[in-house]
């Protein structure tokens, strides 16, 4: 075989590699997308639902809202809905006692500033 034919084999391997990993760690979660009000009622009437300690709330730096993900017990779907984020919505979590996780949305990192940088 020649060198060339190598290099071409070797190439393709290299790609078809990165392929796979990508498609391993790119792999499409199935959220229900959910109305908040939905969200609320759910929490007020029926916290049982909802399967224990699956519930985060995703806030962003700007504004006053959230995104609300979580996981129903009967079924294991995976629920998303985007709502405002208030002290009633703390207060009606907190009466459930539904456990929840606060994550906040990371700020840019750092080949974004230093993109962000050099387009200016």
């Amino acid at each position: 075989m020649r060198q060339s034919h190598k290099t071409f084999l070797v190439w393709m391997l290299l790609i078809v590699g990165f392929l796979v990993v990508w498609q391993l760690f790119n792999r499409p979660t199935t959220e229900q997308k959910i109305a908040f009000s939905t969200f609320i009622q759910k929490v007020e009437k029926s916290p049982d639902e909802f399967k224990p300690n699956t519930l985060q709330i995703r806030t962003s730096t700007a504004g006053n809202h959230a995104e609300f993900k979580g996981q129903w017990k009967k079924d294991d779907q995976w629920f998303a809905t985007t709502g405002y984020l208030g002290d009633s919505i703390f207060a009606k979590l907190d009466k459930s006692g539904l456990q929840y996780e606060i994550v906040k949305e990371t700020e840019g990192g750092f080949w974004q500033q230093v993109l962000i940088t050099w387009l200016r």
